[in-house]
């Protein structure tokens, strides 16, 4: 009996140590890939938003009866450009709401494409002036002087 106790006591030993063994892999592994899919998620936004940039094409124009201020903006980036990422800034002012510049609120664009925007504003745009035009999309802004 004494021989069969010691066998027994061993062999419990040995799936004890087994099962605490395969406990702490599973729970390192899993925080491992817990926190490896934060990263990761991260910088796949950050490297798509990057991918999101715009340009300014030809010189635009201002019609300082209508204080609006007509202009053209090319998809430089790689990404699709989703709507209401795009806003415009006249002479510091945010102007793209929908009420003052409804087509550039709804505004999607592909890469490469070209879309011809017009924003107005309530500040009162005066012949012989220039006006800074910004256009802000996710990967930063593009800046215009327009003459009027």
């Amino acid at each position: 009996m004494k021989g069969i106790s010691t066998i027994l006591a061993t062999i419990l030993i040995v799936i004890i140590v087994v099962a605490l063994v395969s406990l702490t892999y599973t729970f390192a592994v899993g925080l491992f890939t817990t926190s490896a899919k934060g990263a990761t998620a991260g910088t796949e936004a950050l490297a798509k938003r990057l991918q999101q940039s715009v340009e300014i094409v030809g010189d635009g124009s201002c019609n300082a009866v209508t204080n609006n201020i007509t202009f053209s903006i090319r998809n430089s980036g790689t990404e699709n450009i989703g709507a209401g990422s795009l806003s415009v800034l006249i002479a510091g002012k945010l102007i793209s709401d929908a009420s003052t510049a409804p087509n550039i609120t709804a505004a999607t664009m592909s890469p490469g494409q070209l879309k011809q925007f017009s924003a107005w504003t309530e500040d009162d745009l005066t012949t012989g002036n220039s006006y800074t035009l910004t256009v802000s999309a996710p990967a930063g802004s593009v800046d215009k002087t327009v003459s009027c």
